[in-house]
């Protein structure tokens, strides 16, 4: 068997004369190595191959140097050993995914979507360098999902949201330059927002009137928790943390404040006494707070999982005698955004539901085909004759 050696990259630093060198992990003979050249002889198998990823290779840390001397930053031997270590990360998707590893403050649901999409743009090209992260590739990973032919335009894109928040989170950290951003070029398509079951007043009057016997009662105050998040808008994630400390009585009644949402960190603010008033005049929302009040910390909800609660609100909605829909606990969110829609503006609604964007808050505004329908059909349009008529007469008279 030959003796093989490793191919190193030597760089240096004309000013010291000191040297430091990268593997590449392609190893040769001797004999196999031309010195003049500094390429892999033909008489090795693959030699062809082989010499395009050392070419390869040497192209991506002439890529790094000519970025780093474009924004100003130092490069040395000092850099180049981080680089080799991992303290300074070339590689996108690495970065990715020690990112995903070591947050600490997005919810566990959020980081695996994200390892989902680091799966597919694996799946699609393999690793990625910073310094290929361009328009072409961006368009590839697009073309890469529609091609598996089940991916929804809304899920594809929220891959790209994925991508993007990692390419824009890598540019604060330094270790790309905004210039090089690959969606300045690439416009993502959100597509068509998925049509959302939501509760109408008559159903959700239905739950409100259930009574659970003994051999249901479990079931109550899961139904409670629904409603009053479909009553505040609030996430499962910032129910099941509601105690004491973020209720206060002002003047005109209870405020929830001094809380952050889990998932947006964006601060809440609800005074409950407005929302969702009953025949009486009386807060929906409050009458069920006050229902749960506890001492101090405790919590105002039992801790139940997710999925157990989604399992029970199955049965809650059939036992309600709703039918045609298909409910989970985000339900109740979904149900507060658009009967909300029709009592108050786009930017206090989006300040309720702490959506980041407009945009977000705006789906709530769209008219589905059944509401354009009923909104031609109640239209008054002898009003609009009779406009017309009276601007004539007063053009004329």
């Amino acid at each position: 068997m030959k003796d093989v050696s490793p191919i190193y990259i030597r760089m240096y630093d004309d000013q010291t004369r000191k040297y430091l060198y990268s593997n590449t992990k392609i190893y040769v003979a001797g004999n196999e190595w031309n010195e003049k050249s500094h390429e892999i002889k033909k008489n090795k198998l693959g030699y062809v191959s082989q010499n395009l990823l050392l070419k390869k290779k040497l192209q991506e840390w002439q890529d790094i140097q000519t970025k780093y001397l474009l924004r100003n930053k130092p490069f040395n031997l000092t850099v180049i050993k981080q680089i080799i270590s991992g303290e300074i990360s070339t590689s996108f998707t690495d970065f990715i995914q020690k990112e995903i590893d070591t947050n600490v403050t997005k919810n566990k649901k959020t980081l695996q979507s994200h390892q989902i999409t680091l799966n597919k743009l694996l799946e699609y090209v393999g690793q990625i360098n910073f310094n290929e992260l361009n328009f072409t590739l961006i368009q590839g990973f697009h073309d890469f999902l529609i091609q598996k032919g089940t991916l929804r335009m809304t899920t594809i894109d929220n891959q790209h949201k994925h991508v993007q928040y990692y390419v824009n989170l890598s540019i604060k950290k330094g270790l790309m330059d905004a210039n090089d951003d690959p969606y300045k070029q690439f416009k993502r398509d959100k597509g068509e927002p998925l049509p959302k079951d939501i509760l109408d007043e008559k159903d959700i009057e239905k739950l409100e009137q259930l009574h659970f016997g003994k051999e249901f009662a479990h079931y109550e105050p899961i139904r409670d928790q629904f409603l009053f998040s479909l009553y505040t808008a609030l996430r499962i994630s910032d129910s099941k943390r509601l105690n004491m400390q973020y209720f206060f009585e002002e003047d005109n009644g209870w405020v929830i404040d001094n809380q952050r949402a889990f998932k947006t960190r964006k601060k809440i603010y609800l005074p409950l006494y407005h929302l969702f008033p009953d025949d009486t005049g009386q807060s929906k929302a409050v009458k069920l707070f006050l229902k749960y009040k506890r001492r101090d910390n405790e919590l105002l909800f039992p801790q139940l999982t997710e999925p157990y609660i989604n399992r029970c609100l199955k049965n809650i909605i059939h036992m309600a005698g709703i039918t045609g829909k298909k409910v989970s606990f985000h339900t109740a969110r979904h149900s507060f955004g658009t009967l909300m829609s029709k009592v108050v503006d786009p930017f206090t609604l989006k300040d309720l539901m702490q959506h980041s964007n407009l945009d977000t808050t705006m789906q709530y505004y769209h008219s589905s085909k059944k509401l354009i329908r009923q909104g031609l059909a109640n239209g008054d349009w002898h009003k609009l004759s009779t406009a017309k008529d009276k601007k004539i007469i007063q053009m004329v008279s």
